[in-house]
Parts: C-alpha cells; structure tokens; sequence
C-alpha cells in the first residue's frame, strides 16, 4: 500500500512512501506519472541512499518483506519547475 506521496524534503524529487500491511512479502510494481530519470530507495527521514530502483518505461518493481515500510525517491529532470507551476 502507499501510504504517502510527496515533495522531497531536500529536493524537488518525488518520494513514495509504502508499507506491507498483510503480513505477506510481495512483489511491487508501480507505474510512476510522466517520464521519471531514476529511482533510489532511501531512508524514512531521506538522509540516506539505500541503493537504486531499476525503472522500465515508467515502471519501477521491487519486493517487499512482512510489514515493511519502505521509502522511495523518484527523480524527474526539471522536476523543480514542476513544483514550482503546482505550488
């Protein structure tokens, strides 16, 4: 499940936040909006990079573990001035 979508803390990068609430591992796959250049997974506050996330035509895929929360930042080129015309 995603539990949160947002504007990086640092940075103008899109970041999803999401959480295995069924007590099952699974397989994600989630097609990201427009044409995202990269993912990485980071830590719950962004302060570190955990490592990257292949994305395939706007699609990224990972898996998760039993009741795992995991944080995802998506990077976009001119992402800050798509913040900046939405907000």
């Amino acid at each position: 499940m995603i539990t949160a979508i947002k504007k990086a803390e640092e940075s103008h990068d899109l970041v999803l936040r999401l959480f295995e609430w069924q007590g099952k591992s699974n397989d994600v796959s989630i097609t990201l909006p427009g044409k995202p250049e990269c993912a990485e997974e980071v830590g719950m506050i962004e302060d570190k990079v955990l490592g990257a996330i292949p994305l395939n035509d706007g699609k990224l895929s990972l898996s998760i573990k039993p009741y795992e929360i995991r944080t995802l930042r998506v990077h976009y080129e001119g992402s800050a001035d798509l913040w900046d015309r939405t907000h």
